[in-house]
């Protein structure tokens, strides 16, 4: 008994006949893929850092104040730049060193 040809036969054909142009789609619609998935990926990291960022940069803040208000305690009328930076320093280095193991700035 004889039949027409089916769908797979018609689908096998045309893809010898146009491989490249099938090629080229499959890889543009992988790239397309492969960028979507990613993007938020790449903006939850973004949105850490920045958190991250801004919880150092409030316990900066705030080690600073209490430096300044340690000095004022102690009855120092001016403060030393060198007594406040040994003071917020060492915070400060830790973090820059760990934002240095990274690649980052």
């Amino acid at each position: 008994m004889v039949r027409l040809p089916g769908i797979a036969y018609h689908i096998q054909k045309r893809l010898r006949r146009q491989r490249t142009a099938f090629v080229g789609a499959t890889a543009v619609l992988a790239e397309l893929v492969v960028g979507l998935s990613t993007t938020p990926a790449m903006s939850a990291w973004v949105l850490i850092e920045r958190h991250r960022t801004r919880k150092f940069e409030a316990a900066a803040i705030a080690a600073t104040e209490h430096a300044t208000q340690m000095l004022a305690l102690s009855g120092t009328t001016t403060i030393e730049s060198d007594g406040l930076n040994q003071l917020v320093e060492p915070g400060l280095r830790k973090r820059r060193s760990w934002r240095g193991s990274r690649g980052d700035r």
